[in-house]
């Protein structure tokens, strides 16, 4: 039986646009919903905006290995490969918008502050400029 791929909801991963798993085509994306065996809705940032994905599978999973074009079309997900620190690679703009957009989704600040690997000092200050 084939290992299935999983993260929680508010977890990074690396989104590969058209499913080409290169450097230039890969993104930053939180999960926004699992619905099981590896497939995942992903809002994806990218060129200070923020895309959603929907039905998102593993780079490994057989469906998109099977089928070529499905994986063109959908792209694919991947596991956040962490720096030597420990800390995903997420420059100061994409940690903004990822934040904003998992305080708009529900997630509480100590969870966010979890899940993106930064301080509850850096949330709350995001959370302040959102307020006004």
């Amino acid at each position: 039986m084939p290992l299935i791929h999983s993260l929680p909801v508010g977890a990074h991963c690396v989104y590969y646009i058209h499913g080409d798993i290169t450097p230039e085509n890969a993104a930053g994306a939180i999960v926004f919903k699992n619905y099981g065996n590896g497939v995942l809705e992903l809002n994806v940032f990218g060129q200070g905006s923020i895309t959603h994905r929907d039905c998102v599978r593993h780079r490994d999973d057989p469906d998109l290995l099977s089928f070529p074009e499905a994986r063109r079309r959908q792209g694919c997900w991947d596991y956040v490969h962490y720096t030597k620190n420990g800390l995903p690679p997420i420059s100061a703009e994409d940690t903004d918008q990822a934040v904003t957009e998992s305080l708009r989704n529900g997630l509480s600040p100590d969870q966010i502050a979890d899940t993106l690997k930064v301080s509850l000092k850096t949330v709350d200050s995001i959370a302040k400029k959102i307020k006004g």
